[in-house]
């Protein structure tokens, strides 16, 4: 069998966004986690496999542009988003 190496890499990174739409103010704050595992070939560097999970935890308050809202009226939420991948070295 071919010698290879693994990589363990967790990561956070803080997600700090705001977009203006015509209903309102869309606010989101939270934090990705990244959690990858890498498979590499020892004589060519090769890499044989990635692994990765993506989770973004999101606060996220809706501020309604209408007249009639009472002033800090915004809808609050949470979101939640999990990606997974797997890339594989054809050969």
């Amino acid at each position: 069998g071919r010698a290879v190496a693994r990589v363990d890499s967790t990561f956070s990174l803080p997600v700090q966004r705001s977009s203006d739409e015509a209903q309102g103010r869309i606010v989101l704050s939270g934090v990705q986690q990244v959690h990858a595992r890498s498979t590499w070939g020892v004589l060519d560097g090769a890499v044989e496999q990635v692994e990765t999970e993506t989770t973004g935890t999101f606060d996220l308050r809706l501020i309604p542009l209408d007249s009639t809202t009472p002033a800090g009226a915004a809808v609050p939420g949470r979101l939640v988003v999990v990606v997974r991948s797997v890339t594989k070295r054809v050969r």
